[in-house]
């Protein structure tokens, strides 16, 4: 006996196909974006915090202050007075003669300054140390002015933010989930008036 229904061309296939794409294709934007938003609010919360709290950002560059801040990490530092720093702190200095680099080491040690004059108005000198080190720094750090105190530091998060300096970049940066959210929300439109032109396509045929 033959069948009154027609026969279900293997267009169906396809359109399961590009569907199943588009379900993909949405999930996987789905997580960018929520991956992006977070980074973008992290640069934007340093960014905040950079122009009202004077906040300076740094990325570890050796692994002299490992294991709690490995090579890659991301270190916020705040400038106060020389007087303030303590035995323990973390700061950021450029050793002698190295204006060039810049070094973030422990103060094991300070020590008092002789023949404090007008020209060599230095009271003390910070001995420094890397946690990872095995002995001090050859060099003393003059506690002249205001030195850069580490208030915290994540490792390796400085790999994120070592490009991110200008602020060209930052702007590309926060676009990006802007961008990824409009691409989310066309998906999210485009699937389910696909799927419904399809099952309206397969019950006219098996109507028909």
């Amino acid at each position: 006996m033959e069948s009154n229904h027609p026969t279900v061309e293997p267009q169906g296939s396809t359109n399961f196909i590009i569907l199943t794409i588009g379900r993909i294709c949405s999930l996987t934007t789905k997580l960018i974006l929520v991956f992006s938003c977070i980074v973008a609010l992290i640069i934007l919360t340093f960014t905040i915090s950079q122009m009202a709290f004077g906040f300076k950002l740094g990325v570890v560059q050796s692994g002299s202050m490992a294991p709690g801040m490995p090579t890659g990490s991301l270190i916020v530092t705040k400038t106060i007075s020389s007087d303030q720093i303590k035995v323990g702190d973390v700061i950021t200095f450029h050793p002698p003669d190295r204006g060039d680099i810049s070094i973030s080491h422990r103060v094991v040690r300070i020590d008092n300054a002789t023949g404090v004059t007008e020209t060599n108005p230095v009271k003390a000198y910070f001995v420094t140390k890397g946690d990872a080190n095995p002995i001090a720094d050859p060099w003393k750090v003059g506690a002249r002015g205001d030195v850069d105190r580490r208030v915290y530091s994540i490792p390796y998060a400085g790999f994120i933010f070592a490009d991110f300096h200008s602020p060209q970049l930052r702007a590309i940066a926060l676009s990006i989930p802007a961008s990824l959210l409009i691409l989310a929300l066309l998906l999210e439109m485009w699937i389910p008036k696909k799927r419904e032109a399809n099952g309206s396509k397969i019950r006219s045929q098996f109507s028909g």
